[in-house]
């Protein structure tokens, strides 16, 4: 920053400063004030806005909190007895006026919450030119908090230009960062990504100089383009290729979303390099009365919370219809699905922890849960072998082996193949995780065995005596596990047809419904049609019955038999 600019911020704080602005910490309010701001001078979105670019579904989540929601737009200080400021997805950088009288709201002590696009961010009708890294705001997050912001634009390397031109294709995934925050608990605790669409990275000081910060998510997929003209813009197209560029792009693990503390007056910022986490038909996108993103209402909602010094015991439960099982190797959050458990004999295996004592298993839209309990604490070498047989005449059985290094579904001739979206965990029981493509729901286990060592149950194990019904519950899982690490492709009609081949005569294996979205695994020659994968189905869908998160020439050509 010039002095000519730290000259101007100076006299402007000591005009405010004997025009009676006050910088005492701003005293309890019940209940407390949050602002946000919109209007013409930074341009950003609108609490009054309840279209999908607005954020009236945030305004209703403080309401939610306690908090009364109003809204300024910048051009005077912000109230006094204001708890939280928002600014979400400006298309201007705010002017030396107003990151003064947000220097202001924060040195009484107050919080805020900032949510910042990529620069040059193309929306269908413009683009962004905040020129934030270079900004006063950008300067006081750096000095005050320990947080930098960088002009980048986070591309899977499956995103091509053609793509990015359309914020919906820019859909990818956040996950909890490893450094342990309440804001991100749940998250890490059952493993739920939160989505972004469009998304700069940035940088946080865990201790900075008066400051304590914390990363709350991060992406390890995708780099960090800095070429200033990959956008679309209004009646002209990218001047730059979409690329990754060694010692110019930001590569590795990249921070999009962080937390900090001043330790002088105590305030606290959010900062998120996508507004679109916010926005009514993005992150806060509901279908019905339900969220469609159960990680983003989390995150938003314990975002909340925490901005309103809210104790903990007030801050939200989790949403509500989801399946919130951590598959940890505990029983503890199985209560709310008990109804179907199995007893067995005690005593009839050489191993106390090989010996089952009790299972049971449910099933939600998505995924098969199982719990087996074992007189001791089960032995992290154990494993569970499953054989569930289906109900349809000529149809082989399955064999699931599932132990601390996954879940594995076992071919032929005992050739073992990763179910990556499936989970497995040792502790006081062994808990299980099978999406529902790989058992076709509802089928019966037929046996159920504990034992370590190889995948075919051995004379040492122990096996239910019984076979297990799982339980069907009315319950969604909160992320489709599926969907991670892959060119993602969402449904664009009503009902589209899962067939077993890249051609309309081929056998149907499902049916997917609007806004459905499917990890994209392979094409055909000319990606007239997508090998697809989700926790329910497996199949072939025809490429223009999709929308793309990315160029599908990307994909790996498949053979119609190639294997799973």
């Amino acid at each position: 920053m010039t002095r000519l600019l730290s000259l101007a911020i100076v006299l402007l704080i000591t005009a405010s400063l004997f025009g009676g602005t006050s910088l005492s910490h701003a005293q309890p309010e019940s209940p407390p004030l949050v602002v946000f701001v919109q209007g013409l001078l930074v341009e950003s979105a609108e609490m009054t806005d309840t279209g999908p670019t607005g954020v009236s579904e945030l305004a209703a989540v403080f309401r939610g909190l306690g908090a009364r929601v109003e809204y300024i737009d910048l051009g005077t200080p912000i109230p006094q007895q204001a708890k939280v400021v928002v600014l979400a997805g400006p298309f201007r950088s705010p002017g030396l006026a107003q990151v003064l009288y947000l220097w202001l709201h924060l040195a009484r002590g107050n919080n805020a919450l900032f949510a910042f696009d990529p620069e040059g961010a193309y929306d269908g009708t413009r683009n962004v030119r905040t020129r934030l890294s270079a900004s006063g705001l950008s300067a006081l997050l750096d000095w005050d908090y320990g947080v930098s912001v960088y002009d980048t634009f986070l591309a899977e390397p499956w995103f091509s230009v053609d793509t990015v031109s359309d914020l919906y294709k820019t859909a990818m995934l956040a996950h909890p960062d490893v450094v342990s925050d309440p804001i991100t608990a749940p998250l890490k605790e059952y493993g739920v990504p939160v989505w972004v669409w469009g998304a700069r990275h940035l940088a946080i000081e865990r201790y900075g100089i008066g400051s304590m910060g914390a990363p709350l998510l991060f992406c390890e997929s995708a780099f960090g383009e800095t070429a200033p003209a990959i956008f679309r813009t209004q009646g002209g197209n990218p001047a730059d290729r979409l690329e990754p560029n060694i010692g110019a792009d930001a590569l590795g693990r990249l921070t999009i979303a962080a937390q900090a503390e001043r330790a002088a007056t105590g305030s606290k910022v959010v900062l998120l390099g996508d507004s679109e986490l916010l926005k009514n038909g993005f992150g806060l996108a509901r279908v019905a009365s339900a969220p469609l993103y159960a990680g983003n209402w989390i995150l938003i909602q314990r975002m909340a919370a925490w901005l309103l010094d809210l104790p903990a015991e007030q801050w939200p439960a989790l949403p509500q219809g989801f399946t919130w099982i951590a598959i940890d190797g505990q029983q503890a959050d199985w209560q709310q699905f008990a109804g179907n458990a199995v007893a067995d004999d005690r005593g009839d295996a050489l191993d106390p922890a090989l010996d089952i004592t009790r299972a049971q298993a449910f099933s939600d839209d998505d995924y098969l849960y199982i719990l087996v309990e074992t007189a001791e604490t089960s032995v992290a070498s154990a494993r569970v072998a499953l054989t569930l047989s289906a109900d349809t005449e000529g149809v082989a059985d399955v064999l699931l082996v599932a132990g601390q290094s996954g879940v594995y579904r076992v071919e032929s001739g005992s050739a073992e193949t990763l179910i990556a979206d499936g989970d497995a965990a040792t502790g006081s029981a062994l808990e299980l995780r099978v999406p529902l493509r790989e058992v076709a729901g509802g089928q019966r286990i037929d046996r159920l065995c504990v034992g370590v060592g190889d995948a075919v149950p051995g004379a040492a194990d122990d096996c239910l005596d019984q076979a297990l019904d799982p339980l069907v519950v009315d319950s969604r899982a909160p992320f489709d596990f599926a969907l991670v690490g892959h060119l993602l492709v969402t449904v664009t009609r009503d009902r589209v047809n899962v067939r077993s081949a890249p051609e309309t005569e081929s056998e149907q294996v499902g049916t997917a419904t609007n806004r459905m979205v499917f990890a994209a695994v392979g094409r055909n020659d000319d990606a007239s049609w997508v090998r697809v994968r989700n926790a329910r189905f497996e199949g072939w869908i025809a490429a223009h019955l999709l929308m793309p998160s990315g160029d599908l020439r990307w994909l790996p050509v498949l053979e119609t038999g190639s294997p799973r």
